[in-house]
């Protein structure tokens, strides 16, 4: 379930309904680039065979993906019906807003690398990381075509 942080109060200058739930999800903690570059990364199981270990994040903090020492920690996300739309409405933003930074989008970028099959979604549900009674092919197709074409 998507359960809105504490930060969320403490936040300020929400433009609307949308940019609120956005910066519910965002972590006061992750850091601003803007040069950063999405690099194609291997799959949760290719990653897996290549020694990485995956731990399950702290909740409410969604587009935090860690990646120390060997450790990648992936908060945990729960899919329901409504997950889809939220997200493509919280990319559009992103990308419609010029004071957005893309968190939302390259979490979603993220996971599409993580999750390109089924095997991958089997084994990041056994993790506690992917959280959803949707088929894993749904889960699959529901990462595969969140963002697409919405990188500038």
């Amino acid at each position: 379930m998507l359960t809105m942080s504490p930060q969320c109060n403490a936040r300020l200058g929400n433009k609307h309904l949308l940019d609120f739930l956005r910066n519910c999800l965002l972590s006061s903690e992750i850091e601003e680039n803007e040069d950063w570059i999405c690099d194609p990364i291997p799959c949760a199981t290719e990653l897996l065979q290549a020694g990485v270990k995956f731990k399950i994040g702290e909740e409410n903090d969604l587009p935090n993906i860690k990646f120390n020492d060997g450790v990648m920690e992936i908060p945990p996300i729960l899919i329901q019906e409504t997950t889809e739309s939220l997200f493509r409405n919280l990319i559009a933003l992103e990308q419609c807003d010029p004071g957005c930074d893309n968190e939302i989008t390259y979490y979603a970028v993220i996971l599409d690398f993580l999750i390109n099959s089924s095997k991958n979604v089997d084994f990041l549900r056994g993790k506690g990381i992917v959280l959803s009674a949707r088929s894993p092919e749904d889960i699959v197709g529901f990462f595969n075509g969140l963002y697409n074409g919405t990188l500038q």
